[in-house]
């Protein structure tokens, strides 16, 4: 199996992508991560690659303080020919590798051998072929989810993509914690499955490290992971609480229910139970930076507990 990798050089614009400090946080400090710029980046890879009908394209991101283990590349090969034999009738893939190395630098070096059930940017791919060139021209690799569930394969299936991930690869991407950084340094909450520490000397051992003994001569399967509950929380123009949730799509084969209560974290300030339409309007709740959370009853007992993203 063949795997090449062109790496294409760029320069920032001198007068800048035209964001500002007012723009959203992604926009303003990671512009390429965008359209158009991921479109314009894949474009001018394709002018080194000149690919022919054989050929299949993975478009992955990597952090610039993140390490790839010589195989890794390989190892993405060999998922995507997996995938493509598997479920020969698909033509696009997003493809995510839960084993990993997470390495913590501090007084000591410590890696980490763990299976993530969040797979982050570095260890997760598009791969299509050259006949959905046009259709691999939009799909930024950052927009890929972390969570490989049905929600998220809902989302991807929306462009023509199959989403799936593996537990059986040899860890090969290695996720750089250096210190106490601007986010949380211990991803331990990440993990799924913990499998040994190693413990480095010089920081340059990262670069190539024990090899692992996963992923010898396994064939390597997949899976989605279940469709978890979700809720989200809106504010109209006249001040009314708008709460929709994916319930309709989780009690399609049972009977459930749910409550949604809008809170602060301490306080709560309305609650409403036995719920079982997707969408939830509260009037006369005027207290603001609050949020959902919802709790999913089966049988009057609770089996999920989730919340709205950010405040209204």
């Amino acid at each position: 199996m063949a795997a090449i990798i062109h790496l294409v050089p760029y320069e920032h614009p001198r007068q800048g992508y035209g964001y500002s400090s007012g723009s959203h946080a992604d926009l303003y400090k990671n512009p390429n991560r965008h359209a158009p710029h991921t479109i314009h980046l894949f474009d001018k890879a394709l002018l080194q690659i000149a690919p022919i009908d054989s050929h299949r394209l993975i478009g992955i991101g990597l952090d610039d303080d993140d390490i790839w283990q010589p195989w890794q590349v390989v190892k993405m090969a060999r998922a995507a020919s997996a995938a493509y034999e598997q479920f020969p009738s698909e033509k696009l893939f997003v493809l995510g590798l839960q084993n990993s190395y997470l390495c913590y630098v501090g007084e000591q070096i410590e890696v980490d051998d763990v299976r993530l059930k969040r797979i982050l940017t570095g260890n997760k791919f598009i791969v299509g072929s050259t006949a959905e060139l046009e259709t691999l021209r939009f799909c930024s690799p950052w927009s890929i989810p972390e969570v490989f569930n049905e929600n998220s394969q809902d989302r991807m299936r929306r462009v023509g993509l199959r989403m799936l991930e593996t537990s059986e690869n040899r860890p090969g991407w290695v996720y750089m914690r250096w210190g106490d950084n601007y986010t949380q340094a211990r991803k331990d909450s990440y993990y799924e499955e913990f499998f040994g520490t190693q413990k480095l000397t010089d920081i340059h051992e990262v670069l190539v490290l024990n090899q692992s003994t996963k992923d010898s001569d396994v064939k390597l399967s997949f899976r989605i992971r279940p469709r978890e509950f979700e809720v989200r929380a809106s504010r109209d123009a006249h001040g009314a609480k708008n709460v929709l949730t994916n319930f309709s799509s989780m009690a399609k084969h049972e009977s459930l229910s749910y409550s949604v209560t809008l809170t602060n974290g301490i306080e709560a300030y309305a609650t409403i139970t036995g719920c079982e339409a997707d969408a939830v309007s509260i009037d006369g709740v005027h207290e603001t930076g609050i949020f959902a959370k919802a709790v999913l009853f089966r049988d009057a007992k609770a089996i999920s507990t989730t919340r709205s993203r950010g405040l209204i």
